[in-house]
């Protein structure tokens, strides 16, 4: 007996987005959000309460499946750090200055592509899904706008309500997770949900929250930890930019990661030469 095809988020996202292509601009807009909360476990929260929030923005215009230009924001916690990265001649250039000066990647930097994205998300089997229309409202200029996604005139919304397992879910943040040593038992899932919209682009939607303890059970000074985290992944076709003015400075070194960088952001490097 042959078994049934399974529904994958891979499939449905890259079915989502089937009117895109891959040819072409193509803007990806990414957003990772988290906030913590600490409060006691029982009654209400401290005042004020503890805990805080990051939050974590990619722009990334790629031309023809490659990486054209990018920009990286951190907010929260520390001081808000940000890194530029542009395609430069036949290589790729990073800027920790807002592009007055200018260091050379070593190789092609690895910061998002579509492709790696749609094989992960294959591996993400689906339960379930639930297909509602997004109702268009209209902008301060006028034009329609979907729920979670750029403004698209004219454009029909819809979105896709999905239902995972808790292990499918665990896989899916797997893909972008900062420790892949996590195993699905260590997470302390509470709730999630996912979803996928489309309109003028596709929009992949997921969030979480966690629960746990800071202090060993039975701690007196022990502490409930909320964390709620979400993911927005939006893709949509783009113009060409004008493009950036690119100066080395002798003063950046060339790096390799984008890991690198952000090394160089933390140890107070300037790019003075």
């Amino acid at each position: 007996m042959t078994p049934s095809p399974r529904l994958t988020l891979g499939a449905l996202f890259r079915e989502m987005r089937a009117g895109l292509g891959d040819a072409g601009w193509v803007r990806a807009t990414l957003e990772f959000r988290q906030r913590t909360v600490a409060a006691e476990p029982a009654g209400p929260p401290p005042d004020p309460p503890g805990g805080g929030s990051v939050v974590l923005r990619a722009l990334i215009d790629q031309r023809d499946g490659v990486l054209d230009r990018g920009e990286i924001a951190l907010d929260g916690g520390r001081a808000s750090r940000r890194l530029l990265v542009r395609r430069s001649g036949g290589g790729h250039a990073y800027s920790i200055d807002g592009g007055r000066r200018w260091g050379p990647f070593a190789g092609p930097p690895r910061v998002f592509e579509v492709a790696e994205l749609e094989a992960a998300l294959e591996r993400v089997e689906v339960e379930d899904v639930t297909v509602e229309p997004v109702p268009a409202v209209a902008g301060a200029d006028g034009e329609a706008w979907s729920a979670g996604s750029s403004p698209a005139p004219d454009a029909a919304a819809h979105a896709l309500d999905v239902s995972l397992d808790r292990e499918a879910f665990v896989r899916l943040l797997g893909i972008f997770a900062a420790d892949p040593e996590d195993g699905p038992d260590a997470l302390a899932l509470t709730a999630y949900s996912v979803s996928v919209e489309a309109s003028s682009g596709v929009s992949l939607l997921y969030w979480w929250s966690l629960g746990g303890l800071d202090r060993p059970p039975g701690d007196p000074a022990a502490r409930g930890l909320r964390v709620s985290c979400g993911v927005s992944i939006h893709l949509a076709a783009g113009r060409e930019p004008a493009p950036d003015r690119v100066v080395m400075a002798p003063g950046l070194p060339e790096v390799r990661h984008l890991d690198d960088v952000w090394e160089l952001i933390r140890g107070g490097v300037s790019g003075d030469g």
